[in-house]
């Protein structure tokens, strides 16, 4: 009995240490203060699509998005069926009408503790181009920045078209720009820039498109380096819009340091349903999440099945994910 607690108890500690070296507690997400060469998985995570559904209409929660942390506001009775004073919707991101137009401002929000946090992909980026009435948010360094109401970005256009909203804009902001990062000093952050295992596929670097890889759950723009030059690398042997932990930790002469000068964008995100695809099967690389982090669990000893989400009822088999490589994160979309 004293060794069956034991042997309990220890599984129980490593379990604890395990998730307490990937993931970050709701309840400490600060997005501001985030530096995401840094990352850990904060769970859940959701899209703009999937905020949208907890609008607080016909029995839904109602959720809004302030500086990319997402509360519930359903108890609140002047936010009843998700509508608060006929001008804000639940189911939004509000970070800058909570903020700068309510009279409460953070107020509203100091006494709820976060639900969720806010991850906007590339593809619901491009709806935020500040056109007709839209908001202009722009990528940049891991987070999306709401560029609306600054005054050399009018109608999501910077310096003529050079630059627009909508976009994922980091080299352009670090090299282009006279004021690179001092750009966005003052400007809210309102989410994390998360690009899906398919959209990362279509960035390889062709038909004028940047070139994106994906190491160790980050997205990088490796476009300027040499070594990339139209979208491979080494000769064809890796391929740009790829997640490639293991060929660039591993195979690659130069690990992680061939990274040192790429622009760091985002982390790479996966639904569930894009997740099943990785079972070994349809797909022969073999993937597993836990606490929102995804794992290529190929190269351990791994017996609990791919393609899927495990929980702490797998005990001492969760222990192996220690050795195993984190290549993303869960949304839930």
């Amino acid at each position: 009995m004293g060794r069956t607690r034991s042997i309990t108890l220890t599984i129980l500690f490593i379990l604890i240490a395990f998730a307490a070296t990937a993931v970050t507690a709701l309840k400490d997400f600060s997005l501001a203060s985030i530096d995401m060469k840094e990352f850990q998985a904060v769970q859940p995570m959701y899209t703009i699509s999937a905020l949208s559904r907890f609008n607080g209409r016909s029995g839904s929660p109602a959720y809004v998005s302030v500086e990319g942390a997402i509360y519930d506001f359903s108890q609140l009775r002047r936010w009843t069926g998700g509508n608060h004073m006929s001008q804000h919707s639940a189911g939004t991101e509000l970070t800058y009408e909570l903020k700068s137009l309510s009279p409460h401002r953070e107020g509203k929000i100091a006494d709820i503790e976060p639900v969720g946090v806010l991850v906007i992909t590339l593809e619901e980026l491009k709806k935020f181009d500040g056109k007709s009435g839209r908001k202009g948010y722009v990528a940049a360094w891991g987070k999306v920045y709401d560029f609306s109401r600054l005054g050399r970005w009018r109608n999501g256009s910077h310096q003529g078209g050079i630059h627009l909203a909508g976009e994922e804009l980091t080299s352009e902001l670090t090299k282009d720009s006279p004021h690179g990062v001092r750009k966005i000093e003052g400007v809210d952050a309102v989410a994390i820039f998360g690009m899906t295992i398919d959209e990362l596929k279509t960035m390889n670097g062709n038909g004028g498109k940047k070139t994106y890889v994906a190491v160790e759950g980050r997205v990088y723009d490796v476009s300027a380096l040499a070594s990339w030059k139209g979208g491979n690398h080494q000769c064809g042997l890796h391929m740009a819009g790829n997640e490639l932990t293991v060929e660039i930790l591993h195979d690659s002469p130069h690990g992680a340091a061939s990274l040192d000068k790429a622009y760091l964008i985002g982390i790479l995100v996966f639904t569930l349903e894009q997740l099943k695809r990785y079972d070994g099967v349809a797909d022969n690389r073999k993937l597993v999440s836990y606490e929102g982090v995804v794992y290529d669990v190929a190269d351990i000893d791994w017996t609990a099945g791919y393609g899927i989400e495990v929980g702490t009822s797998l005990g001492n088999e969760l222990s192996k994910l220690e050795n195993a490589h984190i290549i993303g994160y869960i949304v839930r979309n």
